[in-house]
Parts: C-alpha cells; sequence; structure tokens
C-alpha cells in the first residue's frame, strides 16, 4: 500500500477537460462523495468499493476532477507511491 501524493497535496496534477480543454479542478477522492461519513473511514478499506476492482490491485487513487468552464467532471485514476 503506498500514499496518494495528490490526496497528501505532496503533488499536483495539470488535467484538460475532454469537452472544452480547460484546466480542471480536483475535488477531491472519488469514495468521499458516497455519504456523509466516508472521509472518515480507513482509506485501505475504501479502496475496495471505490467502483474500480483493479485499483487496489494496480495501487490507484480515484480522484473527482471538475471543469468550472462546461461543469463536465471526469474520473482520474492516480497512481500511489510506495512507502
Amino acid at each position: 500500500m503506498g500514499i496518494c501524493l495528490l490526496c497528501n497535496g505532496l503533488n499536483d496534477i495539470h488535467i484538460e477537460c475532454h469537452q472544452c480543454n480547460e484546466k480542471m479542478i480536483d475535488r477531491g477522492k472519488i469514495f468521499d462523495y458516497f455519504d456523509d461519513y466516508n472521509a472518515y473511514m480507513d482509506f485501505r478499506q475504501m479502496l475496495l468499493v471505490d467502483g474500480d476492482p483493479e485499483s487496489t490491485r494496480k495501487n490507484q487513487c480515484q480522484h473527482v476532477f471538475y471543469c468550472p468552464m462546461c461543469e463536465e467532471t471526469q474520473v482520474y485514476k492516480v497512481s500511489m507511491t510506495k512507502k
């Protein structure tokens, strides 16, 4: 298990919107949107229910990106680093 550099503020990713090519804004981990208490759940357990069965095996954290120009959302998989 590694750490997500984006979640921990150690890296910034520039994602362009596939609709209008504007810079998208990171809105956090996808599983933070599931319900009000997910932000307090164990990170490793949440990777098991993030909607991608491969994310745990591939050591990826899924983030939601939002385009302020056209209001498009996109999920981007961030590779986690080894501890």
